[in-house]
């Protein structure tokens, strides 16, 4: 698997560049992730191609600082955006580069009226600049544009961040832009669509051709399934969906599953960890319990879904899932699962003082 390390402080760009990546074999990994050191330093400069070397620079100055031993292949992404009546009267791109800190006090009421006033062309370019060092091809780094055409906003939405894909949120500049030919703004749109109008995909797709070039890029292996080759098991089930309270034994089967037959294991409630953690970043006051009990109040498949979504990047491998919480979760699996699976759902049950015996043992709250 061909790994890149990110440089970046935005936990929505790190997922939005992940998002992008998922039918490759390519691991994103944030800079910050595998080190102690600071991502790089980010200049506030209007010449974008002198912000993109000097930040380039910087980036590579750190990584050679770090323990990871060899320069490795690395990225750094820069978004900008041009409201084109509003760069024509300040005769330079406007907000430009500095749409990240603009935002911080941008108010729609005062932008609208502003347009208005200027004979209402709202028309915007959002553009995506991004520099990709290969050590083991050149010394000097590729540069890829993304762009996407639309319009500023007629209208200030009122909606909530998206809590699976939070680069399509209520506050950076993606609540404002409709993109060409959607009557809403893009962070309101279906993940399929808003992925149309990506601007950081369609650089992230000039940079694949250059990784493909030079033979970089892999879409994700399949995996044969397993099945074939350690027997059947019980009316060739092969999709498990094991449920029931905590500590009940749930784990204890997927892991038999795991060693005897080879199954893959997906667990639910690491969906609900990233959703909480895309949602509400890390050190959050809110308690991951109460955020998982809201959303499955207010969005009770959600968790399900995003697991159909990880099934079908995969093959024809048997699996076990674990970790549900609702009854509805596992209908909703079932009834949505692919066709060539076949499952089969596993209520586990055990007394009391059992499960409470295995809390305390496991030193669980």
């Amino acid at each position: 698997m061909f790994e890149l390390i990110f440089f970046t402080s935005s936990r929505i760009k790190m997922q939005n560049a992940r998002h992008i990546c998922r039918n490759y074999d390519i691991t994103i990994r944030n800079f910050n992730e595998i080190t102690s050191l600071a991502n790089y330093k980010e200049p506030r400069l209007y010449n974008r191609r002198k912000l993109l070397e000097m930040s380039f620079q910087s980036a590579l100055s750190q990584l050679k600082k770090s323990k990871l031993g060899a320069v490795k292949p690395f990225l750094i992404e820069d978004t900008s955006v041009d409201i084109h009546a509003l760069s024509r009267k300040y005769n330079y791109e406007y907000p430009g580069l500095d749409v990240k800190y603009w935002m911080e006090n941008a108010n729609f009421i005062d932008i609208d009226l502003e347009l208005d006033l200027l004979g209402n062309d709202r028309s915007v370019t959002v553009r995506s600049d991004l520099v990709l060092y290969l050590p083991e091809v050149r010394e000097e780094p590729f540069y890829f544009v993304g762009k996407t055409e639309g319009s500023f906003t007629i209208k200030e939405y009122d909606f909530e961040s998206n809590i699976i894909y939070p680069w399509l949120d209520n506050k950076t500049f993606n609540k404002w832009f409709v993109p060409v030919n959607v009557s809403t703004v893009l962070s309101m749109l279906p993940i399929e669509k808003a992925d149309l109008y990506d601007f950081r995909k369609k650089a992230f797709e000039e940079m694949f051709k250059v990784l493909d070039r030079y033979k970089l890029l892999k879409e994700k292996s399949k995996i044969t399934n397993s099945l074939s080759k350690t027997g059947s098991l019980v009316d060739n089930i092969n999709c498990h969906i094991i449920y029931g309270l905590s500590c009940s034994g749930k784990t204890t089967i997927a892991t038999y599953l795991i060693n005897k037959f080879d199954f893959l294991h997906i667990e639910a409630s690491d969906f609900m960890h990233v959703i909480y953690w895309q949602h509400h970043g890390l050190g959050s006051d809110i308690a991951i319990g109460a955020f998982a009990r809201e959303i499955l109040k207010t969005s009770p498949f959600l968790v399900a879904e995003k697991v159909l979504e990880y099934i079908s990047s995969f093959g024809d491998e048997n699996i076990v899932i674990t970790g549900f919480r609702l009854v509805e979760e596992v209908e909703f699996i079932e009834q949505n699962l692919s066709g060539k699976y076949k499952s089969k759902r596993v209520l586990v049950t055990a007394n009391s003082q059992l499960r409470l015996n295995r809390k305390n043992q496991r030193n669980r709250p």
